[in-house]
């Protein structure tokens, strides 16, 4: 019988084998260099190559909500508005909200992230008036047991004929706190809030710096 001869394709072919098993080879001694730095590093057991993983998605996700941006700024649209005993202020007139936590509709800003955040407000009452207001963090206006007054003013404009009061406060908020204004509990009969650019509600979330130790 005649010996087959390899043609002429045979032997690329088989240079290709050799290449494609020679980076099969590279990529396993890789994986395998890898496996043993991790393990001259300290991680020297299935158990701690998975928190060394768990702490990496940590430190991720502490990125990610350190970088989450929320300010907002409102007032009232109207001139004056009527406000009554515990009444929530409802600054419908938004001008900048950025993360949408500040509901207009409602006048409660709503945490979107566990963080630390800043709150800014003022008000002023009617001619020769007693305004009482306080900023409030709980669960929301309709769960009266569970909010707390952080801050309280007072303006009196019974011998200026016009007073504004401001407050402020940084608080700590997990996800879904509330924040709002409202009316003070004493008696205010008839009073009105001065509106427009006299009566406001701002406050942003104060970035983070994550812990990369």
């Amino acid at each position: 019988s005649t010996d087959r001869q390899p043609s002429d394709d045979t032997y690329p072919r088989l240079r290709e084998l050799q290449e494609e098993t020679m980076t099969g080879v590279a990529l396993f001694l890789c994986v395998l260099c890898g496996v043993v730095g991790l393990s001259v590093a300290g991680v020297d057991s299935v158990q701690e190559l998975s928190q060394a993983v768990l702490d990496l998605q940590q430190r991720v996700t502490d990125l990610e909500s350190s970088s989450v941006l929320v300010a907002f700024h409102a007032q009232y649209s109207g001139k004056t508005i009527p406000i009554e005993e515990s009444d929530v202020f409802v600054l419908d007139n938004v001008m900048t909200n950025v993360g949408n936590a500040y509901d207009a509709s409602t006048g409660v800003f709503t945490a979107p992230t566990t963080a630390t955040y800043m709150f800014a407000f003022s008000v002023m009452g009617d001619w020769k008036t007693v305004l009482y207001a306080g900023l409030r963090v709980g669960d929301g206006p309709s769960y009266g047991d569970t909010d707390k007054a952080v801050v309280r003013i007072l303006a009196d404009s019974r011998k200026s004929g016009w007073d504004l009061a401001s407050g402020s406060a940084v608080v700590e908020l997990t996800t879904g706190k509330k924040v709002w204004l409202t009316a003070g509990t004493k008696p205010l009969n008839e009073t009105v809030v001065k509106g427009k650019l006299y009566t406001n509600f701002s406050g942003f979330r104060i970035p983070a710096t994550p812990n990369t130790a």
